[in-house]
């Protein structure tokens, strides 16, 4: 007999005792013999009375807590061949006829694990655990299991002398080849239990060698069907954690050794050697689950674009093995890469293109909640700042101009769509350029402030602010101090001989609108303040003679420039109104138009004044200028302030003194009492033009020739005009369809105009100047005429004529009006020899008045094409950049 009264069990089967397994065990263990192997579970049935009868010695056998006891001394007195006195644990020696209770500290280090199957009779509702303080391992009893296992490799959690695993959920993933407690497993040190390697040899026939799989049972059902589950996933060097896994759900039933098993969200059980998937398909089942989880995984993403864009990628971290064959193939990569985008460079701009009109397209459409195709004004205008555009804050606003909006106040975002990318890429290539020029002369900007434009513009802003309250007083009144969008834009065009075309579009982007969508006029004057600064800040073409040049030519073109490069001045002032890449103000139009010398018939050649506008343009928006011209006036407004103070001061004590002042005062008076006040100008100007008038209509008009002619009538030298304000007057003159001039209301507007400019300094420089054809100061274009030709070849030039409506019928209209003039009018004082800019030899030409006309109220300009490319027009983006139809 073996020490301690156990028996010998050399094999252990399926018909092995409980307590027999239980002897050996304990047996082994004190005698330090070697481990039992491998063994099948033990049923709980096979433990009768038959069993205990059988023994010849009473075997050792512990239990963990005193109700386990009693319920094995129930379970005794029902069998009485298994008659046991049992105490509990941590009890030594021998204890009736039943049973010896197995000390802890008998039990010696083993690398396994060693599991005993349950009692019968005795439900699993609990596990506690004993350790042992010499060898440092833990004593596991799950209700009558024993389960040996180091520290380390179990969950558990302290409770005074005590150690339990902490909740089901971790007793279903004890480590060690994730066996379940309550199977039966004695001392196995490696491999795995006979029903993991069933379900391993099942799994190696599915090929599937793209993933990775473990397999762990969780459960026992009623003793004889074990719960597995596999996890499939597909780890990866840049992804060492999967996105998505796979679970699979086996079911091994040991009675029968039946095998099924279900994937995950499936309710379809498929059985080994029965029906199920076919071979091969194993894997692309795998694969279509993977990519549904992935799928939802990508929908459940509500990451925008911009925010991918800002995410750090995380660090990879390779092996320094691997290191220099991945920086290998990064270099082989990165080689291809640039040969692919020097090969695909213009298609790879075409893909840009269309991913940023998508883009814009993705956004408007999202924002538009009720598929109304609309926005208002205000949320346009934010879903542009909030896109990365890289694009500045006048771009946008520029970018924003190009816009339709109706009458209540929303824009039909989707043609505004469809323009934007070019238009954006346009914007982008012109601030490049812009800051390229200030890098190549960064002396030649300097800071605007808004004292210098006080100075410079202050009585100018004054007048348009007083006229602008007078119309928004007309169309407000309650008094409230806010109007509509469209209500605020139409006060703003009934005062046009103010404010320029291009100052209204962007002083629309720049008002300031309360909840409701009204906009605040109160701070008028300082947004014009504001615009005045940001146009100097921002002269991106206005500074640029080549980009200046093209874009006035492509405005000449669409108003129907002639073969012969002359256009009548009035035209030529539609084309500086519509010229929406420049914010030139109002007043400098005028200016502009001032120093054009046409041709007694009102004619200019377009060489000629492109040549006028190319050197004076870049002249206003010198900001280096501008400085130096504000310093200037401030200077002499403190010398004049000085001495006004200083003689205040001192008082005039000589009789010399106020002598000379006195006749230098009367002198003053008689000079000013000579020279005609503005009402006196007005007047003079009227008879002049009721005498010209023979129709004497309730609307007095005069036609162009007739206007003309009244104009350089000896009487008009009366009103002491210079011949740059009787150029500038002249002009300004608007003709309507009928080729007619509305005098009286021309004179009542622009003669004021012509009393304040004369009290403007800023334009000094200008208008002393003499700017006649073939003056020296006038920048000379030859060498841009290679890059942009202003005329066109014949064959060119009708196909654009006849893109261009209206072209033919100008022409048309021109010569009979020529040959009209040359067959009943007069000769005017001035010949053509005595007026600079006229063309000798060639018949006298005068304005067609259809052509000329361009009536500023009915805003019927159409806005250029230029912005998105220079040197090309395309018809299909006029729809879009047409104006505002809140005109």
């Amino acid at each position: 007999m073996p020490p301690g009264g156990g028996v010998g069990i050399t094999s252990i089967n399926r018909q092995t005792s409980l307590p027999e397994l239980i002897a050996e065990v304990c047996k082994r263990k004190a005698d330090g013999m070697p481990s039992l192997g491998k063994c099948s579970m033990v049923e709980p049935h096979i433990v009768k009375a038959r069993d205990a009868a059988q023994r010849k010695a009473r075997p050792n056998i512990f239990f963990d807590s005193q109700s386990h006891i009693d319920k094995a001394r129930n379970l005794s007195l029902t069998d009485p061949s298994f008659n046991a006195s049992l105490k509990p644990s941590m009890s030594h020696g021998s204890v009736g006829q039943g049973c010896h209770l197995v000390p802890v500290q008998n039990l010696q280090e083993d690398s396994g694990y060693s599991c005993l199957s349950q009692m019968p009779g005795i439900r699993p509702r609990s596990c506690n655990g004993i350790t042992s303080a010499s060898s440092k391992r833990t004593v596991w009893i799950f209700h009558s299991f024993i389960f040996f296992g180091s520290r380390r490799a179990v969950l558990r959690k302290r409770h005074g002398s005590k150690d339990c695993l902490k909740s089901p959920l971790q007793r279903n993933h004890v480590p060690c080849t994730s066996m379940h407690p309550a199977i039966s497993m004695m001392n196995l040190p490696s491999g795995h239990p006979f029903f993991l390697k069933h379900v391993e040899q099942e799994l190696a026939q599915w090929q599937c060698g793209k993933y990775t799989h473990i397999t762990r049972a969780v459960h026992i059902t009623d003793g004889k069907v074990i719960d597995l589950q596999t996890i499939f996933s597909r780890p990866s060097q840049d992804c060492p954690v999967p996105v998505a896994v796979v679970f699979v759900y086996f079911h091994l039933d040991t009675s029968t050794n039946r095998l099924s098993y279900q994937f995950e969200e499936e309710n379809v059980q498929h059985e080994v050697g029965g029906q199920g998937l076919a071979a091969g398909m194993f894997e692309r089942w795998l694969d279509r689950i993977i990519g549904d989880k992935l799928q939802v995984r990508q929908l459940h993403n509500l990451a925008t674009p911009f925010e991918v864009t800002r995410l750090v990628p995380p660090p990879t971290h390779t092996e320094d093995v691997a290191a220099a064959a991945v920086e290998a193939q990064a270099a082989e990569e990165s080689l291809f890469t640039r040969q692919e985008s020097i090969k695909s460079g213009k298609e790879k701009a075409q893909e840009d293109k269309l991913d940023l009109s998508t883009l814009l397209a993705n956004i408007f459409d999202a924002a538009d909640e009720e598929d109304e195709f609309e926005l208002t004004h205000k949320e346009v205008a934010d879903l542009l700042y909030a896109t990365p555009l890289g694009l500045t804050d006048w771009d946008i606003k520029l970018l924003l101009t190009t816009a339709t909006e109706f009458e209540t106040s929303r824009i039909e975002y989707k043609p505004f769509v469809q323009a934007a990318p070019e238009i954006i890429e346009a914007l982008l290539k012109r601030r490049a350029a812009f800051e390229e020029r200030l890098l190549a002369n960064p002396l030649g900007e300097s800071q605007v402030t808004l004292e210098a434009i006080e100075l410079c513009y202050g009585e100018e802003i004054e007048e348009v602010g007083k006229a602008t309250r007078e119309a928004f007083a007309q169309v407000d009144h309650a008094g409230t101090g806010t109007l509509s969008r469209h209500e605020f834009r139409s006060c703003l065009m009934a005062r046009i001989e103010r404010l320029s075309l291009q100052e209204v579009q962007m002083l629309m982007q720049m008002c300031k609108e309360d909840d409701l969508g009204q906009v605040l006029y109160e701070d008028f004057p300082i947004l014009l303040q504001q615009l005045r600064i940001d146009a100097l800040h921002n002269a991106l073409v206005e500074t640029d003679v080549s980009m200046l040049r093209t874009h006035l030519i492509l405005l000449a073109r669409r108003m129907g420039l002639p073969p012969d490069n002359i256009m009548p001045v009035w035209d030529l002032r539609s084309v500086l109104l519509s010229a929406d890449q420049l914010c030139l103000s109002r007043m400098q139009i005028h200016v502009i138009l001032s120093i054009v010398h046409p041709d007694e018939h009102g004619e200019v050649d377009m060489g000629y004044f492109l040549q006028v506008c190319c050197t004076v343009i870049p002249q206003m928006f010198d900001t280096a200028a501008f400085a130096e011209k504000a310093a200037t006036i401030a200077k002499e407004k403190a010398d004049q302030l000085a001495k006004a103070e200083l003689e205040e001061l001192q008082g005039i004590t000589s009789s010399l003194a106020n002598k000379n002042r006195r006749a230098d005062d009367e002198d003053q008076e008689d000079t000013q009492a000579n020279a005609p006040d503005r009402d006196a100008v007005e007047k003079n100007l009227i008879h002049v033009g009721n005498q010209a008038d023979e129709k004497h209509r309730q609307q007095p008009t005069l036609e162009v020739r007739r206007f003309l002619e009244a104009m350089h009538h000896e009487s008009v030298a009366a009103c002491q005009l210079s011949e740059a304000e009787l150029r500038g007057f002249v002009a300004e003159a608007e003709i309507d369809a009928l080729g007619e001039v509305a005098y009286v209301e021309h004179i009542k507007t622009w003669v004021p105009i012509l009393f304040e400019l004369r009290k403007s300094r800023i334009y000094d420089s200008i208008l002393a100047k003499e700017w006649g054809p073939g003056e020296e100061q006038l920048v000379n274009l030859s060498s841009y005429e290679a890059q942009f030709p202003l005329s066109l070849s014949t064959e060119h030039g009708d196909g654009e004529d006849n893109g261009r409506p209206g072209s033919a019928a100008s022409s048309v209209s021109r010569r009979k009006t020529g040959n009209a003039r040359r067959s009943g009018s007069k000769q005017l004082d001035q010949g053509d020899e005595g007026r600079p800019g006229s063309r000798s030899g060639k018949p006298r030409r005068t304005s067609n008045p259809g052509s000329a006309k361009r009536n500023l109220s009915s805003r019927s300009l159409t806005r250029s094409d230029s912005l998105s490319s220079q040197g090309s027009e395309r018809s299909s983006r006029r729809g879009s950049r047409a104006p505002s139809r809140t005109g």
